[in-house]
């Protein structure tokens, strides 16, 4: 996987001929997008981004998570996702795969948690429905490093008060 700094609207083209092997993974700021495929195919379309002028810079991850490579193991996971029992939440979530709030359907059924694995991370476009629709006052990221925070600066058109819960040691 890689982070290219620029939008999705310019990788398409880049990647459009090499769709049964990259994706565009996620979209975490209007100019943070990131690919996800075979690596030998990913090398290529470095070439294309230096042609270009595109900065990026290679992720350390364990799978091409949210491309083509995950396909696989789609059909296990979501029999696994099957097994378990949900509930009703009871607070409104915002999907970063849909870039909605998302409804009890959804959350209950084991192809939507699937997707997850497949689909575009759409961080952005959640993270702007999320501001536009319910004006939260404090964004919490939780997770192993600040990374949501600065992209979630990157986004937002004010400044907005985000509280990493996790520090890195």
């Amino acid at each position: 996987m890689l982070t290219a700094h620029t939008t999705k609207e310019t990788l398409r083209p880049i990647i459009e001929s090499r769709h049964e092997t990259v994706a565009i993974a996620a979209t975490n700021a209007p100019n943070s997008t990131v690919l996800s495929g075979d690596r030998t195919t990913l090398e290529h379309i470095t070439s294309d981004l230096n042609e270009q002028g595109i900065k990026y810079q290679w992720l350390k991850v364990s799978h091409a998570f949210h491309s083509p490579l995950m396909d696989p193991i789609l059909d296990q996971f979501q029999e696994v996702a099957a097994s378990l029992t949900y509930h009703p939440t009871t607070i409104p979530i915002t999907s970063n795969r849909t870039a909605s709030t998302t409804t009890p359907d959804q959350l209950n059924d084991p192809g939507y948690w699937a997707g997850h694995i497949r689909d575009t991370v759409r961080f952005h476009d959640g993270l702007t429905y999320l501001h536009q629709t319910h004006h939260p006052g404090l964004y919490l990221e939780i997770g192993p490093r600040p990374t949501l925070t600065t992209l979630t600066h990157q986004t937002l058109p004010t400044t907005p008060t985000i509280q990493p819960t996790l520090n890195p040691k």
